[in-house]
């Protein structure tokens, strides 16, 4: 039996209202007039969900990110330039003959995934017309996806910067703190929040990630468990002081076994030793050796543990949005 969803903003109320010890009431108005929140961690832990459920709440917040303005930006691309590459005509079939999807992902996932939802009234003729189309555009939108790539992170802060100068609220994911510390954004009232969960936890969560990717033909959702735990590893480094804060442990064991059950993806330059030795282990370590893992930076705001095993995820991204809305 599958367990049943609920919508964010309802349990966010629900909690505040049933569990008023275990958790304060939800303050929509606390966090100063143009201020960020800034959602920082490895893939699959949960940074959209809380996202949107803040955005539920705050429906003025204006919501950035790299697959939003990443998405945003290709497309703004093809508007201009598609008439370079293909009729007018041929341009719109492909944005009115698919079922449309928030921030045009449907042009988006045909043009770079292969992936066509076309609406079922279209004809056979219209939609072998509309893969045609969309093959023409790949090339040129993949280069200028790739040549503009580098620079999203500045384009997300310097266009949160404008939404705060307007005195605008807005929330954005980031890949690193370090940037976000030396931008002036900084200057701006501004909170960092570092999204987790447990290593064997998040590769779970890349598993059914990549289950319902299968079954949906949705390829660009897909995750690697190597891509999965070394981007965990540069968030999260063996513990050595007494003092640090221990958010996790990993024992060499299933390290190693994740980093067995898929090949190295051959564009990853790092290698299973360097990636042993970030999480502090050697190839010559006893297999039943446990590390304990703690924050590679110190400077975050807030740390939200999205680990869902005990619970709903639901009730456990509602749990995060309050904290950050009351902390």
């Amino acid at each position: 039996m599958s367990k049943p969803r609920f919508s964010l903003l309802f349990l966010t109320i629900f909690l505040s209202l049933v569990f008023p010890y275990a958790v304060t009431t939800v303050n929509t108005t606390e966090l100063q007039q143009g201020d960020v929140i800034v959602l920082i961690g490895p893939t699959s832990v949960g940074k959209t969900s809380i996202i949107k459920g803040i955005v539920e709440l705050q429906p003025d917040r204006k919501e950035l990110g790299f697959d939003k303005t990443g998405a945003e930006k290709v497309f703004e691309f093809l508007e201009s330039n598609s008439a370079s590459f293909i009729p007018q005509e041929d341009y719109e079939l492909l944005k009115e003959g698919l079922v449309p999807k928030t921030d045009h992902f449907h042009v988006h996932n045909a043009i770079a995934g292969g992936i066509y939802d076309f609406k079922n009234e279209l004809s056979q003729e219209d939609r072998e017309r509309i893969i045609i189309i969309a093959e023409t555009l790949r090339t040129p939108t993949l280069e200028f996806a790739e040549m503009s790539g580098p620079r999203l992170g500045e384009i997300i802060l310097e266009e949160a910067n404008e939404f705060l100068e307007r005195g605008k609220k807005v929330i954005f994911d980031f890949p690193d703190l370090e940037t976000i510390l030396t931008h002036k954004i900084r200057n701006k009232p501004l909170k960092t929040v570092l999204v987790y969960c447990p290593l064997l936890v998040l590769l779970n969560r890349i598993e059914i990630r990549n289950e319902q990717a299968s079954q949906s033909g949705d390829d660009q959702e897909r995750r690697g468990k190597w891509q999965g735990i070394t981007q965990f590893s540069q968030f999260f480094r063996a513990s050595i002081d007494s003092e640090d804060t221990i958010i996790d442990k990993i024992k060499y064991q299933d390290l190693e076994d994740a980093l067995l059950f898929e090949e190295r993806p051959a564009d990853l330059k790092i290698n299973k030793e360097d990636v042993l030795a970030q999480f502090g282990f050697q190839s010559s370590d006893p297999l039943d050796k446990v590390v304990f893992l703690t924050p590679r930076d110190n400077r975050y705001d807030l740390l939200i543990n999205t680990d869902s095993r005990d619970s709903f995820p639901e009730i456990i991204t509602a749990q995060a949005v309050q904290k950050i809305m009351n902390w």
